[in-house]
């Protein structure tokens, strides 16, 4: 059982395209339940990016997520932001950003641990994404899942349809509000799953035998929009020019849950000569560094400007909170950080084991301050052309074409051994899927 470690395919090659899968041959489109909302996250995300890629050969169907958890209104400003946000993408209704790809915000009450407002979500969601696909001709879609809350929907749409799931967070781990909801919503998605998509090696080690077609997979980047070379020559952001250098830099939402600012805290007062400049929407309480004069944050970028930002930085940070919820984790921001070639010192997670030869991961605070004082006086681990070795050829394309080439060969094992690749069949297809490193 498991997926079994197979080099990458010579067919997933940057730009090459596939008119069409066979595992296409019965679904006419992709209905993924995304991760995340389209239109306020940058698209680093493992389910957009993939998706772009393969709406070139097929039909997409991209429904934003499924909120799991209601905004509190202890979170004061943000709680109404939270709301605003939602109540702003569900107005742009069913959107073509993309030649062959949809976007389309489905509404519900994100109380799924109550029985009630679970089953109203349940069938309202399901006339939306029908709905939904009616609009955009899909009429056999292949079912994708990032968002567990989606499983119940996935029930009652599965007919003959083929069933990924893409494991790539714990999201039991981040809320202890739906913790049970989602436990269930888990369970269900690995036993039913065609293809069960990992990116931590350590929640792939802990959970491939809950599936025969278990896959770990790497992320991708795109190498060209984090060229460092062609981002300096893009000439320093107006809201960096003044910014007294070194400069110490992060990227990513600064959420309570997932950046840790007390870290952050330590580190500025320890280091008052260097700046600390964040990119990215401030959701964290930002006590911990108020009124420090060498902290700036400058808000969310786009992501074409995002590369243009990271080439200044003298090193790149990875404050990640300590919790079951991170340790699971595998930051793209990581292999973005790479492909600029930029120093990293990152706090613990534990896929950094794979990287310790390019990034210095920290043990506690003191390491961590100390960390950015050797990699700022030139002692950083790796090199530019280390780092940017290490995810060269790792392109999101690659990455798109090796899931279907998976999906393809899981379901034609499925068809010669005279089975079904429905989701009715929750132990199908025991072909070993591969691993992608």
């Amino acid at each position: 059982m498991g997926a079994a470690n197979h080099s990458q395919p010579k067919s997933a090659n940057v730009g090459q395209k596939v008119d069409r899968y066979e595992f296409l041959a019965s679904h006419d489109g992709i209905l993924c339940f995304g991760g995340e909302d389209w239109w306020y996250h940058n698209r680093a995300h493992f389910d957009m990016q993939v998706m772009r890629c393969l709406a070139q050969r097929t039909p997409v169907l991209f429904a934003n997520s499924v909120g799991f958890r209601m905004p509190s209104v202890k979170e004061g400003t943000q709680f109404l932001h939270r709301i605003g946000r939602k109540l702003r993408s569900m107005a742009r209704s069913l959107n073509n950003p993309l030649a062959g790809l949809y976007v389309v915000s489905l509404l519900s009450v994100p109380l799924w641990h109550r029985r009630f407002f679970a089953n109203l979500n349940v069938l309202s969601l399901e006339f939306q994404a029908r709905r939904a696909c009616r609009l955009t001709g899909i009429k056999h879609p292949l079912l994708w899942v990032a968002c567990p809350t989606a499983f119940e929907v996935v029930k009652r749409m599965k007919g003959n349809a083929f069933l990924v799931y893409q494991r790539t967070d714990k999201f039991e781990e981040y809320s202890e509000q739906t913790q049970k909801y989602l436990i269930a919503a888990d369970r269900w998605l690995s036993a039913h799953a065609n293809l069960v998509l990992y990116v931590s090696t350590v929640l792939y080690e802990e959970e491939r035998e809950r599936n025969p077609n278990s896959l770990l997979v790497r992320h991708g980047v795109e190498l060209d929009h984090f060229d460092p070379d062609k981002a300096v020559k893009e000439g320093i952001p107006k809201d960096l020019a003044n910014i007294k250098r070194p400069i110490v830099g992060f990227f990513g939402e600064i959420e309570d849950d997932t950046v840790d600012m007390a870290l952050i805290g330590e580190a500025v007062r320890a280091l008052p000569n260097v700046s600390f400049v964040f990119l990215g929407r401030l959701i964290a309480d930002p006590a911990p560094v108020h009124g420090i004069p060498n902290v700036y944050f400058l808000g969310k970028k786009p992501y074409e400007e995002v590369p243009q930002y990271g080439a200044q930085f003298d090193l790149a940070i990875m404050p990640l909170k300590q919790n079951r919820w991170k340790y699971y984790s595998n930051p793209i921001k990581l292999r973005e950080y790479l492909a600029l070639g930029l120093p990293i010192v990152s706090a613990e997670f534990s896929e950094a084991a794979n990287y310790r030869d390019v990034i210095y991961v920290a043990h506690n605070s003191e390491d961590f301050i100390q960390g950015i004082r050797e990699a700022l006086e030139g002692h950083g681990v790796g090199s530019v052309e280390s780092r940017r070795a290490r995810v060269s050829g790792n392109t999101w394309e690659q990455t798109a074409l090796y899931i279907a080439e998976t999906i393809d060969k899981v379901a034609d094992q499925s068809r010669r051994h005279g089975r079904s690749c429905g989701l009715e069949n929750s132990s199908i297809c025991r072909n070993s899927a591969g691993t992608l490193r």
